[in-house]
C-alpha cells in the first residue's frame, strides 16, 4: 500500500486509543512502526518526528530508558527546525521526565528548557509530562510543598482537558504521596477519586 497522510494519522489515532485503554503491547508498537515507515516513505519530517516521539514514549517505561530516549532524540533530529512546536515540546517534556526519573545527566536543565517550551505553547500533553517530571524532581530534592504544587497543577490540567485516564493516574500518584506522608485518610479519599475515573 502506498503511503498516505490520512492512513498514517489513522494508525497514530488507533494506537493512541489503544494506549488510553491501557494497551501498550506489540499491536500498538506495530501500528506506530507502520506509521513511521509510511512517514519516511512520504518524506514528511513532522509526521516522522511525531511517530518517533510516540514510539519513544511507549518504549521508555517498558524497554528501559535507553531505547525510549534514543527514539525521542531521533524525533528531535527528524523534526524540521523551527517547525512543529507542539510536537517538539512533547518530545522535550517526555525526554526530561525520563531523565528525571532515571537521574540522567542534564536532567534538570532538560526539564527547565522543556517546561519553558510547554508553557509557551500551552500544549496540555507536554505540560502533563513536564508537571509530572517537576513533581518527581521536587520529591527527590525533598521539596514536598513544591512537589505538591506541581501535582495539584497536573490534576487541575487533567480535569480541565477532561482526560479521565490521565486524571486517574495523577490522582493515584497524589494518593501515594499522601500515604507516604502518613495521611492515610486523605490518601484513601484520593484513591477513591482515582478509582471513580
Amino acid at each position: 500500500a502506498r503511503a498516505d497522510r490520512h492512513a498514517i494519522r489513522a494508525r497514530i489515532g488507533l494506537a493512541l486509543g489503544l494506549e488510553s485503554q491501557g494497551q501498550s503491547g506489540p499491536r500498538v508498537l506495530d501500528l506506530y512502526r507502520t506509521a513511521l515507515a509510511h512517514a519516511r516513505e512520504l518524506g514528511d519530517p513532522e509526521l516522522e518526528g511525531e511517530v518517533l516521539f510516540r514510539i519513544g514514549s511507549l518504549l521508555a517505561p517498558f524497554a528501559g530508558a535507553g531505547p525510549g530516549l534514543a527514539y525521542l532524540d531521533s524525533a528531535l533530529h527528524a523534526l524540521p527546525p523551527g517547525g512543529a512546536p507542539d510536537i517538539r515540546a512533547n518530545v522535550r517534556c517526555r525526554r526530561a521526565q525520563i531523565l528525571i526519573a532515571t537521574a540522567g545527566p542534564g536532567a534538570e536543565d532538560s526539564l527547565r528548557l522543556a517546561s519553558e517550551l510547554a508553557r509557551a505553547g500551552d500544549d496540555p500533553d507536554a505540560l502533563g509530562f513536564c508537571l509530572r517530571a517537576e513533581g518527581v524532581l521536587y520529591r527527590l530534592r525533598g521539596e514536598g510543598d513544591s512537589a505538591e504544587v506541581a501535582q495539584e497543577a497536573l490534576i487541575a490540567l487533567r480535569r480541565r482537558i477532561r482526560d479521565r485516564s490521565g486524571l486517574a493516574v495523577a490522582l493515584t500518584i497524589r494518593a501515594d504521596q499522601l500515604r507516604a506522608g502518613g495521611d492515610f485518610g486523605g490518601s484513601q479519599r484520593v484513591f477513591r477519586g482515582a478509582a471513580a475515573e
